[in-house]
């Protein structure tokens, strides 16, 4: 079993920001209250405000408590995070897939991201894990995988970008 925790550096940043764009709509609504007169203007205005902030602070919730776990057994392969609901759970029989490989997004050149797929025998390329941040992170988990799954050979990067 392998477990990734999703609490990052950057993860506080988010926190942070978080916190500063909460706290600024609370007092916000607190002066339209306090002060008697809150039009509708005042009451509408800031909603798109609102659904950010409540987005931001899911995503928040998700980057503190939230760890990713990869069990390998001999019938299944299970992807599962949580505690706090983010990705679909993945399942897949170890007897269906071929390879184990990474996909890299790349950012302007200035960063990257990388996705963990598992190669069906169908030909089919299956997320397992998505904007791993580290090369080295992917290739860990690459290599722990296809150790536990049997699979011979090299780490190879996707060629085709598949969802």
């Amino acid at each position: 079993m392998l477990t990734r925790k999703w609490r990052t550096g950057a993860a506080w940043i988010v926190v942070g920001f978080t916190v500063v764009w909460d706290a600024f709509l609370v007092m916000w609504y607190a002066f339209g209250l306090t002060r008697g007169d809150l039009s509708w203007g005042l009451l509408l205005f800031p909603l798109l405000h609102v659904a950010f902030g409540l987005v931001l602070t899911y995503a928040s919730l998700g980057m503190l408590f939230n760890s990713t776990v990869i069990e390998v057994s001999a019938d299944l392969l299970r992807v599962a995070t949580g505690p706090i609901p983010f990705h679909r759970e993945v399942r897949v029989s170890p007897s269906e897939i071929r390879e184990v490989r990474y996909h890299e997004h790349a950012s302007r050149g200035y960063s990257s991201s990388y996705d963990l797929r598992a190669v069906l025998n169908s030909g089919e390329e299956k997320n397992l894990l998505r904007g791993l941040g580290e090369y080295s992170e992917v290739l860990f988990y690459t290599s722990e995988l296809r150790s536990s799954l049997g699979l011979s050979g090299t780490t190879k990067k996707s060629e085709a970008s598949a969802s």
